[in-house]
């Protein structure tokens, strides 16, 4: 897609190599232990004390799946009511408060909040929009918009019944990010990369793994507009980055390029605003901070030397994730092919 290609040589060249190899200003990383015994982690990014965030002011026992960090640090949550069903809430740290977003919010109720489809079976990945709200991807449907204000949940595009856009048919989605105003990139376990059209939910694929077979891909986007990917649950120990044409993949952090401690068992990556990639490992465990210009890696909690202080509180057999921490710009809204604003955002 060479118009591809030219936006993300120009952004690269606004953006600079500084902004990416400076330190990172983010305070607090988020882990989302997908159980209802573990819940989420804060990590402190200075310190990488690690400590279990309460959410029992919360009316019922959650399974918390996914996770988006807001820039004014409230944290967006993706989670299973375990005595109705899929629900988003809000989790405010300066108050250690929650509130009802979308979904089964009140125990009191067995209506959910806002209209549109359930987010069943599941969230796999949640982000913040540019548009003032969320995009849910949902276990084997797609994506889905929710607005914030109202908790409205809008299918974005799906290949099973009521299917809403054309093209390839989603198996296991993984992982999401917004690629643009116009489009978003979800992650397919059998299929790779597969682009969505938000004015139409039309999908086609825009890069094929040949070489790995039913992957849990992971991928976020740096601020030039590549693409970083990673194989999650363990499976992998390097990081690798897309050319701007999603044709050509490298590493870009891992046994071949950067210093600092090896990776060994990958489960999630998030890029911050500033564009420093952090990588959950539970190989030692630790999360690393990784400079995208040099791959270089520094350990900002666990690792060989054990860094920060509290447990790791995860039990067999889960899979965490980190919770997304970028934010895309606001782009002029999609359009339709008559030249009407697609009302798909919330």
């Amino acid at each position: 897609m060479p118009h591809r290609a030219a936006t993300l040589c120009l952004l690269a060249s606004l953006a600079g190599l500084a902004s990416l190899t400076q330190a990172s200003s983010l305070e607090t990383l988020y882990v989302m232990a997908q159980s209802g015994a573990s819940g989420v982690m804060a990590v402190d990014a200075t310190s990488g004390d690690r400590l279990p965030i309460d959410l029992e002011d919360y009316p019922v026992v959650m399974t918390v799946h996914a996770g988006a960090l807001a820039p004014d640090g409230r944290l967006y949550l993706a989670a299973v009511n375990a005595a109705l069903g899929p629900t988003i809430i809000r989790y405010d740290p300066t108050t250690g408060r929650s509130t009802g977003i979308s979904g089964y919010v009140d125990r009191d109720s067995n209506d959910p909040r806002g209209d549109g489809p359930e987010l069943r079976p599941g969230v796999r990945s949640l982000v913040l929009g540019p548009w003032a709200g969320l995009f849910a991807l949902r276990s084997h449907h797609g994506p889905v918009a929710v607005d914030i204000a109202s908790g409205d949940r809008r299918i974005l595009s799906q290949s099973v019944e009521p299917r809403v856009g054309e093209g390839v048919a989603f198996t296991e989605p993984t992982d999401l990010v917004v690629e643009s105003g116009e489009s978003l990139l979800v992650a397919d376990r059998l299929e790779g990369l597969i682009r969505v059209h938000l004015a139409d939910g039309r999908r086609e694929i825009a890069h094929r793994f040949p070489d790995i077979v039913e992957a849990h891909h992971r991928i976020d986007l740096l601020p030039d507009g590549r693409i970083v990917h990673a194989v999650g649950r363990g499976d992998s120990d390097a990081l690798s980055v897309f050319d701007a044409d999603l044709t050509v993949r490298t590493e870009l952090s891992g046994r071949n390029r950067g210093a600092g401690p090896a990776f060994i068992a990958i489960f999630d990556l998030a890029v911050a605003p500033d564009g420093v990639v952090y990588v959950l490992d539970l190989g030692w465990p630790a999360i690393f901070a990784v400079d995208p210009a040099t791959g270089d890696r520094r350990v900002i909690s666990g690792g060989p030397d054990g860094r920060g202080e509290g447990p790791w509180s995860f039990i067999p057999n889960e899979l965490p994730v980190l919770a997304d921490l970028r934010v895309p710009p606001v782009p002029p809204a999609p359009r339709t092919p008559r030249g009407r604003i697609a009302p798909v955002i919330p």
